[in-house]
């Protein structure tokens, strides 16, 4: 019973439950009873159900006939599966993309590497979230609200398992990581029997994981319903590795970098994907830029210090920013924002909250060059905003530390 219990506690439901099952055939004494039990309250739980071969679960209806009724399961948005290995343990597990601002990982001890691989997805996303024509992108989510887990232990919380003890090891959930996170964040369910092995280099594209072999073993036992296995490009494999995937191929999923990865997983491409509805893409996240275009302005403008006055004629956007949960920054490969006053010549005024290095990230890339006016809301509730900076040899250099008079007002 004590080898029964380890499989279950690495939930591997159908290892378990097959020599469960086979102790319960040669039982003779009052045990097969307590036996019996314990296979009925296991094989009834849809999420172990749903993985029964067709012979297991004939199998199980003959035994048991009608405290066995087998029903439909379905993971859910949010939920990708991988297989683990390692000297001690080869399991199937499922992890979680949960609604929680916090932006956690505590369920994984490597997560140096697949934090960034996320990092880069979300930028990406940033990138091209657009409005369905594609002319607008008017969106940069500071805090997409979500956090990462390993999806709670079926048998937590019963007789059969006080404490969830499991930690993932290594960086190959990553591909898992990154299909529950875009399943999440657009709402869209992962195809159903779809098993998840692999992880992205710091620049998205896919690289060398480690036991495919093993790997490939442990799913068809725990996964006998499974139609492919999502692994790197086989460029990356050893030979022995090469070889079992051209001999199986219909059970492997290619990718090459993190779109080809959307592609193939979603039949969808990423650009397809990020275009959508305001309604739908003011939605995504908690915390957010927001730009909008004011159009040309002829703002006052003051000197305190001399109580110097002039007036500018400038093209005019605002960046809001929404706070419902704390920001997370990074540096920005690209802030996304793109409509009709992206001109030379024009302000930038942004109303929020933002540290000085924040807005250096936000404003250090694709605005560097820009022949823009950046100002910041001299405070909450106040009417005027402060020019912070301008750009290097232009018309404008001396107006650094002017204010915009009544702006907000």
């Amino acid at each position: 019973m004590e080898k029964i219990n380890k499989l279950l506690e690495l939930e591997n439901y159908n290892s378990a439950l097959k020599l469960l099952v086979s102790q319960y055939e040669q039982e003779k004494s009052h045990k097969k009873g307590e036996y019996e039990e314990k296979i009925i309250s296991l094989i009834n739980k849809p999420p172990i159900m749903c993985n029964f071969s067709e012979e297991f679960s004939e199998k199980l209806s003959t035994l048991f006939g009608d405290n066995y009724k087998k029903v439909s399961y379905s993971n859910g948005i949010g939920v990708a599966e991988f297989p683990v290995v390692n000297e001690s343990l080869a399991s199937v597990w499922k992890l979680e993309v949960i609604d929680d601002a916090s932006f956690s990982m505590k369920d994984f001890n490597q997560k140096v590497e697949p934090y960034s691989v996320l990092m880069r997805l979300l930028n990406l996303i940033n990138s091209k979230l657009s409005s369905e024509d594609g002319s607008l992108r008017d969106i940069f989510i500071l805090n997409w609200g979500f956090k990462v887990v390993l999806k709670d232990h079926i048998l937590l919380g019963t007789k059969l398992l006080t404490k969830d003890s499991r930690k993932v090891e290594g960086t190959s959930y990553t591909f898992a990581l990154i299909a529950a996170a875009i399943s999440k964040l657009f709402n869209k369910s992962i195809p159903k029997n779809l098993i998840f092995t692999g992880s992205f280099t710091p620049d998205g594209k896919s690289k060398k994981i480690q036991n495919i072999l093993k790997k490939f073993d442990v799913i068809k036992e725990e996964r006998p319903f499974f139609d492919k296995i999502v692994i790197p490009a086989r460029e990356h494999l050893d030979e022995e590795e090469k070889d079992f995937i051209s001999n199986n191929n219909q059970y492997f999923l290619e990718v090459n970098d993190i779109e080809d990865f959307v592609k193939k997983v979603f039949n969808e491409a990423m650009d397809d994907m990020c275009t959508m509805s305001d309604e739908k893409r003011h939605k995504i996240g908690k915390s957010y830029i927001k730009s909008s275009y004011k159009g040309e302005v002829n703002l006052k403008i003051k000197n305190v210090y001399t109580d110097e006055e002039e007036e500018l004629k400038k093209t005019v956007e605002l960046w809001e920013f929404v706070r419902n949960a704390d920001y997370y920054f990074y540096p920005t490969l690209d802030s996304g924002f793109s409509n009709k006053s992206q001109s030379n010549g024009k302000v930038i005024v942004i109303d929020g909250i933002c540290s000085n290095c924040h807005l250096g990230f936000l404003i250090a890339h694709e605005f560097r060059q820009r022949d823009a006016l950046f100002a910041l809301r001299n405070g909450k509730g106040q009417h005027d905003a402060i020019i912070f900076a301008v750009p290097r040899g232009g018309n404008d250099v001396n107006k650094l530390g002017w204010y915009i008079k009544d702006f907000f007002k």
